[in-house]
């Protein structure tokens, strides 16, 4: 029988379950920013398993293998257009490529106006809930890409308009035009900056905030190790940086990983319910390329924390983040 994980306020029109699933890793080897190779059966398989565990919120954007992800996620509610009713799903605008697949941030009206009718195709549906800005485009102003959404708003293609990688000062000079529903940014017990710039933002205000990154890429779900090879296909070899920061914070993460152990959780575990246990943190979305990581995570969407372990854990998050930072 499916379930449904608890549900938490996802701006002023919409409820989102604590766990959503990340759709990056669904991308395969098809290139833009995926981590690794991902067969059609397999996304399948992980969409089925989240979706019977209860997850209700699925997030992508077209630069996930250069539309692969929404089209496979388009395939699973093909499959399935029931599931569509309960479900909220999230795709962006913004991260463009011509026929060479030369990547740039295109935040224009055109381009705006582009991508939601190819994402739209992709995913089989006739709207969005909450289709975001992708990135800042330094190129053009804010206000005319928020101005196409808010037509796009009116004609009934989107639901909900939300940013990501935005700073509070950015999503004030965005709302002079119409009201930002949701936040997505980083936020994850190695890099907790949102912690204290975008969470009390999204406090005062009926904003939702959904955490990226929130396993840190891997690290804080034990998948990367210093020895970790990584696919041609996979966004984390195209640097080091991700092996960076891992040596950066393994001071702080041998200790997480004592804690998490002490309390009988799995690391991604204690990174996920660390997560959520800020309260105005709406979802925190975990990628997932096996039915094996979707039920562990999901295992952290009602776990509590004591405060006793909240204390010694955002202290430790402290200073992890200041090191993890650092590392470009």
């Amino acid at each position: 029988m499916n379930v449904v994980l608890p549900l938490r306020e996802f701006g002023p029109r919409l409820k989102a379950t604590t766990v959503g699933l990340g759709c990056g890793g669904l991308s395969g080897e098809s290139g833009g920013y995926g981590f690794g190779s991902m067969t059609d059966s397999a996304a399948q398989r992980v969409l089925e398993t989240s979706y019977e565990l209860g997850i209700r919120l699925f997030d992508t954007a077209p630069i996930y293998g250069f539309g692969e992800s929404e089209r496979r996620l388009g395939d699973f509610f093909k499959a399935h257009p029931s599931f569509v009713n309960d479900s909220v799903i999230v795709t962006k605008l913004g991260v463009d490529w011509d026929e060479s697949k030369n990547v740039r941030i295109d935040n224009s009206p055109e381009a705006t106006r582009r991508m939601l009718g190819q994402s739209l195709e992709r995913l089989g549906l006739s709207k969005v809930h909450v289709y975001m800005i992708h990135w800042p485009d330094l190129a053009m102003p804010v206000e005319r890409t928020m101005e196409t959404l808010a037509d796009l708003k009116s004609q009934g293609m989107i639901g909900s308009i939300g940013v990501s990688n935005f700073s509070p000062e950015m999503i004030k000079e965005a709302e002079r035009v119409a009201p930002i529903d949701v936040i997505q940014a980083p936020f994850s017990f190695a890099s907790a900056s949102a912690k204290e710039t975008l969470l009390p933002f999204c406090g005062k205000e009926a904003r939702g905030f959904m955490s990226y990154a929130t396993l840190a890429k891997g690290i804080l779900a034990g998948t990367v190790t210093g020895d970790r090879k990584f696919e041609a296909s996979d966004v984390r070899a195209r640097s080091n940086k991700t092996l960076l920061q891992l040596e950066a914070i393994k001071d702080e993460l041998a200790q997480f990983r004592q804690l998490a152990a002490d309390s009988a959780m799995s690391v991604s575990q204690l990174a996920t319910a660390w997560v959520l246990s800020h309260a105005q943190v709406s979802t925190a979305l975990c990628g997932c390329k096996s039915i094996e990581q979707v039920a562990e995570i999901v295992g952290a969407a009602d776990a509590g924390i004591r405060p006793s372990l909240k204390a010694k854990l955002d202290e430790l998050s402290l200073a992890a983040t200041a090191k993890f930072d650092r590392v470009r």
